[in-house]
């Protein structure tokens, strides 16, 4: 009978490295997330994407959905779950100067890559941002740290 030894643990199991980064191996959502979120249309994507933000460098806190700034009122609604952006630049460039309450609530805005570690994105457009996209982290995911501020 041969008897194996193997030199590693759980976290060997869970988590792995791409360039450099520890990644989860295991893709979860955050356990405060309803049975049906996201939704089944969201798909894993690599692309760059804008986020309007407070603070320059982006911190944790311009990375919040609004159902964690505000979880009663938002528990019912699925895309509160996700993180909003936007893909093209022009189009956010054009939100921030176009809309008052959004340039009175952020002053930048950021660029950074949805990768298909990260999550799942779907195109959720509205009738004044057409590049509007909901994005759905995985759980341990911390965007702040690869998004840089472009405007």
């Amino acid at each position: 009978m041969f008897k194996l030894k193997f030199d590693f643990d759980i976290q060997d199991l869970l988590f792995g490295l791409r360039g450099g980064k520890k990644v989860s191996l295991i893709k979860s959502f955050p356990s405060f997330f309803p049975a049906n979120c996201p939704p089944d249309d969201a798909v894993e994507n690599e692309l760059v994407v804008y986020r309007y933000t407070h603070n320059s460098p982006p911190t944790e806190d311009d990375f919040k959905s609004h159902y964690e700034i505000d979880s009663e009122r938002y528990k019912d609604i699925v895309d509160a779950y996700s993180l909003s952006v936007i893909s093209n630049l022009d189009s956010a460039k054009n939100g921030l100067e176009l809309n008052p309450g959004l340039r009175k609530k952020f002053k930048y805005i950021a660029s950074g890559k949805v990768t298909k570690d990260s999550g799942v994105i779907k195109c959720t457009p509205s009738k004044n941002q057409k590049y509007h996209m909901s994005w759905w982290l995985y759980k341990g995911i911390k965007p702040s740290k690869d998004f840089t501020i472009c405007e």
